[in-house]
């Protein structure tokens, strides 16, 4: 992380795989998966409530999982870059979580769609 001032170029990458990262995760929590469950008659009510559901129908593999996801996240916007060692780490466990949200996606996307 050190001298990362003297490369623009990746800092912007990091930026961006931040953002979008972040992003994805809060899609998939608040909005994704909800929508799935509501699709198929249920209305959680909380993220944990979501997660549970997502959890039971094998969407993820561990709501608690996605949560820790959650706090990474939130890791990655706040600390960057006071902490430049914490925000490595942080990236790269992110690389196994962004994997972890794009399984979600793939499962997700292979559903059957409801017929009305």
């Amino acid at each position: 992380m050190k001298g990362l001032e003297q490369r623009q170029d990746l800092a912007e990458k990091i930026d961006a795989f931040v953002g979008r990262f972040g992003r994805l995760q809060d899609h998939i929590g608040e909005k994704l998966i909800p929508r799935f469950a509501q699709l198929l008659g249920e209305s959680p009510k909380s993220l944990l409530d979501v997660l549970a559901y997502a959890e039971k129908m094998g969407w993820l593999e561990s709501a608690e999982t996605f949560v820790g996801v959650r706090k990474l996240r939130n890791l990655l916007i706040h600390e960057y870059p006071s902490d430049a060692e914490l925000f490595l780490e942080s990236l790269q466990a992110a690389d196994s979580a962004a994997q972890m949200l794009i399984n979600i996606v793939k499962k997700l996307s292979t559903m059957p769609t409801c017929s009305t």
